[in-house]
Order: structure tokens, then C-alpha cells, then sequence
């Protein structure tokens, strides 16, 4: 038998199989109100999912658009990584590509090998949406920034595998304290509340909405943090090149 036969007859399945299943969602039908009665999830909470990118449109016939078995299935496996303490962060890595293109090869590398020897820690910052883990097992950097951000205290005197703990611990910390430094905030603010209601919208909120809002607390906190520390004579007379990250940690 020829290496071609062989070839062709396993595509020819696959396609066989990917029709079938095709097939078989068609038959299972719901309207959005049918699906979020089925996954006893509220409307808003579905459209947002969709918004995020975590479940794909309905399909539309005629001037009805239909939602089938794979969305009921999606939506069931969400809940579930949900009940397991996964957020929805920690879910998008899973199921959507990788939103970055990791450059720094060394962070990765430190990574893996930090999460060899230490995997509860990685298995935090897997739930916290920092990392995601591929089917074929292997871990990669589903948000950059904070890993990256993270490696830096090497230069500070953190040991590498110190990096990760402190990461996911502030990253816990912050989780935990955060609704109560919100509310704060929007004792203190005249125009808070509005815009910091958007953030604590839970599930249903919009999630551009957040990203925004997110993004400008960040930058605040960052601001504040710095406004607060004080002045210090160490390191300085040393300069340090923060536009290349880890480029004095070991190759």
C-alpha cells in the first residue's frame, strides 16, 4: 500500500468525521434565550463570552441566528474550569492563541524550568490566566508583561524561582484585597464610582470596558507606587537599561 493511499484514506476520515459532527450540532438548536436556559447562565453573561472571544457566533439561518451542541458544550466546559477557581483570564489563555509573541526566549526557558521544580506555584499562575499549558503539554507565557516584569527583581537579588513566587503571591494578594481598595477609591473619588463599577461588573460587564478601565488604574497605581517610595541613595550611581529586559540574566 502506498505511502499516498495511506495519506489520502486519513484525510478522507477526517473529513468523514468533521462532516458527521458538523451534522450532529446542526440537529441540536437553541435560541440564545433556549441556550442560556440550558447552561442556567443569564443572557448578558453568554454575549459576553462571545465578546471575549470565548465562544464562537451563532450561526445564522435566514433572519434567525442558532446556537448548537459545540456552544452548549463550550459554555458547560467554562463553567466548569470556572468551579475549579480558574478566572476567566486564566480560561481565555486556554482557548484562544496566544496573545503575545514571546522574544525573550530566556524567560520562557526560566519558566519551564522553575515550574519542573516548583508546580504549584506555575499551577497559581496558570489559574490566574499568567501562563497556559498547550496540548502537547508544554507551558507557554500567556501574559508577557507581568513574567517579564516579574524576572526583573533578578536584578534586585531575587533568586529566579523567587521571581515566580512573588509574582503569584502578589498577583493572589491584590485579587483578594481588591474589592475592598475599589470601594475605597470610590468613597474617596467624586466621579469613582461610575467608572470603577465597570470593574467590579463581575462576568456580565463588558470586557473592552474593563480592559480599559484596567489599563487606567494600572497606570495609576504605577504613578502612586512610585509618588510614595522614598527617595533613596542606593544604586545611584549604577545605571540599568530597562528597553531589554533580561539581558543580564544568564543564556
Amino acid at each position: 500500500m502506498s505511502e499516498h493511499f495511506i495519506l489520502s484514506s486519513t484525510t478522507r476520515s477526517r473529513g468523514r468525521a468533521a462532516r458527521s459532527e458538523a451534522r450532529a450540532d446542526a440537529l441540536v438548536q437553541y435560541d440564545i434565550h433556549q441556550l442560556a436556559a440550558a447552561t442556567h447562565l443569564s443572557v448578558r453573561t453568554i454575549r459576553a463570552h462571545q465578546t471575549r472571544g470565548l465562544l464562537a457566533p451563532p450561526r445564522r439561518q435566514g433572519r434567525r441566528v442558532v446556537y448548537g451542541r459545540r456552544h452548549l458544550e463550550r459554555l458547560e466546559r467554562i463553567k466548569a474550569l470556572q468551579q475549579e477557581g480558574y478566572n476567566l483570564a486564566a480560561i481565555a489563555a486556554q482557548f484562544l492563541p496566544s496573545r503575545v509573541t514571546v522574544q525573550n526566549k530566556t524567560a520562557l526557558r526560566l519558566l519551564r524550568s522553575t515550574a519542573a521544580k516548583h508546580p504549584m506555584v506555575v499551577a497559581n499562575l496558570l489559574k490566574q490566566g499568567v501562563v497556559t499549558i498547550t496540548p502537547s503539554g508544554n507551558i507557554e507565557i500567556a501574559e508577557e508583561s507581568p513574567v517579564l516584569a516579574a524576572f526583573e527583581l533578578v536584578h534586585l537579588g531575587f533568586e529566579v524561582s523567587d521571581c515566580v513566587y512573588v509574582l503569584a503571591e502578589v498577583i493572589d494578594a491584590i485579587a483578594t484585597a481588591m474589592p475592598g481598595v475599589l470601594r475605597s477609591i470610590d468613597e474617596m473619588t467624586s466621579r469613582g464610582p461610575g467608572l470603577l463599577a465597570l470593574a467590579l461588573g463581575g462576568e456580565d460587564a463588558d470586557p473592552r470596558r474593563i480592559e480599559v478601565s484596567a489599563r487606567m488604574l494600572t497606570e495609576a497605581f504605577r504613578v502612586s507606587l512610585l509618588a510614595c517610595a522614598a527617595p533613596s541613595d542606593v544604586g545611584a550611581g549604577q545605571t540599568y537599561n530597562d528597553s531589554e529586559p533580561l539581558s543580564y540574566l544568564p543564556r
